[in-house]
C-alpha cells in the first residue's frame, strides 16, 4: 500500500493539523502490516512444508 494513498485516506475525513505526523504515521502503520504479514507467510510455508 501507498503511503501518500495512506495519507489520503486518512486526511480525507478529518481536517488534518499536521500533515508530516500523519504521513509518518500512516509509514509506520504500513511497515507493521507488511512486517505482521510476512511472519504469517512464513508460518503457513512451514505448515505447507510438514504436510507435503
Amino acid at each position: 500500500m501507498n503511503i501518500i494513498y495512506i495519507y489520503r485516506f486518512i486526511s480525507h475525513g478529518r481536517g488534518v493539523q499536521n500533515p508530516d505526523r500523519l504521513i509518518l504515521e500512516g509509514a509506520k502503520v504500513s511497515l507493521k502490516l507488511s512486517v505482521r504479514q510476512r511472519r504469517i507467510n512464513r508460518k503457513t510455508d512451514a505448515r505447507n512444508v510438514i504436510q507435503e
